[in-house]
């Protein structure tokens, strides 16, 4: 066995039965598995409709795409539709998901915009809502902007049976209470550091009598039993020294290069040979052996080939 993981499944019917196992109960961090729920507003307003969507860029904004050509251009004529272009969407700018049309850039040394980015659907259909709705679009990902306050988070909200406003409690350990301290933090942090904890800007005094906190570029000192909060006005003096940048001299797009990342590496069930994937395609070693391809595959696009390989399973009698 590779690996072993322990999940928590919540599942949940069109007619609202639930079930699941482990913990399904467990607060956690839905990441992009939020898109299609963000994407409702899209339909809801109309705005869908008001710019003949189809099926595709629906898809783009419920999903996280690849990056490929098919999507980066989708995106464009969408964006194009609207009366934008690439730099009104925010969400930044990467590679490729999909390899061959990350290599593809940086052999032809073309750099990818935020089109590429694969949550670049999921920003065309904000954009969207913003342009049927004349709303301003700039900081559309602010969660004061109107799009966000008043239709991605309401509909969060809705979908989800939760109030995303942000609070600071405390629980007695003894009774089970929570009782809420304060209704104003900045959610902007919580993403960000989630793998540190909800909300980790924050720390007892040691009488414990207030806690302090960090919202809105500030530090607050809230009392526990008044639920009354104060400014913790403070200055900084600081001296730093700026160096130039480090500047190395590297070939983007060499005929040949040495991988230091297999993966998915399987023993045969003779324990003489081992498969494993590097950079897309996977590859037979034996112990007397150099490594080679597996497969004669060549894709679509000759000899480069265009089809990802992964996750290789030897069948029982290992041929």
């Amino acid at each position: 066995m590779e690996s072993h993981h322990e999940v928590d499944v919540a599942i949940v019917g069109a007619d609202g039965h639930r079930s699941g196992f482990g913990k399904p109960q467990r607060w956690t961090l839905a990441r992009s598995s939020m898109k299609p729920i963000q994407a409702f507003p899209l339909v809801a307003t109309g705005a869908a409709d008001a710019f003949d969507l189809d099926q595709g860029h629906l898809a783009l904004s419920c999903a996280s795409h690849n990056g490929e050509p098919r999507h980066v251009d989708s995106v464009a004529e969408w964006l194009h539709r609207l009366g934008f272009d690439s730099d009104t969407l925010e969400c930044g700018a990467h590679l490729p998901l999909h390899e061959a049309s990350a290599h593809t850039l940086v052999h032809d040394e073309i750099a990818p915009d935020r089109r590429h980015n694969n949550c670049s659907g999921k920003h065309a259909g904000f954009l969207t809502v913003c342009r049927h709705l004349g709303i301003d679009p700039a900081g559309y990902l602010h969660p004061e902007h109107p799009v966000q306050a008043h239709h991605v988070t309401k509909a969060t909200e809705a979908a989800c049976g939760v109030d995303l406003t942000d609070h600071l409690f405390v629980l007695d350990l003894e009774s089970g209470e929570q009782t809420m301290l304060v209704d104003d933090l900045d959610p902007d942090m919580q993403e960000t550091w989630a793998v540190q904890g909800a909300y980790p800007s924050m720390a007892w005094l040691p009488d414990s009598s207030e806690i302090v906190y960090w919202s809105k570029g500030k530090i607050w000192r809230v009392d526990v039993n008044t639920k009354v909060s104060e400014n913790i006005p403070f200055e900084v003096v600081d001296e730093r020294s700026a160096y130039p940048a480090v500047q190395v001299a590297v070939d983007v797009a060499p005929d040949t290069l040495t991988t230091s990342m297999p993966r998915f590496a399987t023993e045969s069930p003779e324990g003489n040979t081992i498969v494993f994937e590097s950079m897309g395609k996977l590859y037979r070693k034996t112990a007397d052996g150099s490594a080679k391809r597996l497969t004669r595959d060549k894709g679509d696009k000759g000899d480069k080939g265009d089809n990802r390989e992964y996750s290789p399973a030897f069948s029982p009698d290992g041929k």
